[in-house]
């Protein structure tokens, strides 16, 4: 039986305080990493 942990990253803040900057520099270094990413944005 194979076994999938997987992580779920909630951010969240007041406007312009970088959470989309955040959330990719995580983003791009789980993906360095070699986790599979699904990066989800609001507008």
């Amino acid at each position: 039986m194979n076994t999938i942990k997987s992580q779920c990253i909630l951010v969240t803040g007041s406007a312009r305080s970088g959470k989309s900057e955040w959330a990719e520099r995580i983003a791009l270094s789980f993906e360095q990493q070699g986790l599979q990413v699904t990066y989800v944005a609001t507008l």
